[in-house]
């Protein structure tokens, strides 16, 4: 019998936010495996949106921001994760937006 398929869909910004505010840390692989329990997994993504680095002034706190989190997502991707980027725009008042 073939196991059930499941695909699993993660809000990298909410997410981010809440383990920030809870002030803990994920292993996103676990996870996966979690919310995947006995079933066939097809495929993981990670949505977010990062700001272009045009946007940002170098050695900037912003850029180097930027930097931890490529680095973040190029790990999620070398697990398997399929990350999904949305670009930031900046406003004049400062604030970035999708």
């Amino acid at each position: 019998m073939n196991p059930e398929k499941v695909v699993i869909f993660i809000d990298g910004s909410n997410l981010f936010h809440a383990i920030r505010q809870m002030n803990i840390k994920i292993d996103y692989q676990k996870l996966v495996d979690f919310l995947k329990e006995d079933r066939r997994l097809v495929r993981a993504y990670f949505y977010s949106a990062i700001p272009q680095e045009k946007d940002l002034k170098r050695e900037s706190q912003e850029w180097e921001s930027l930097q931890r989190q490529k680095r973040f997502l190029d790990e999620l991707s070398l697990m398997g994760i399929k990350v999904k980027l949305a670009r930031l725009r900046r406003l004049q008042s400062g604030e970035f937006v999708e």
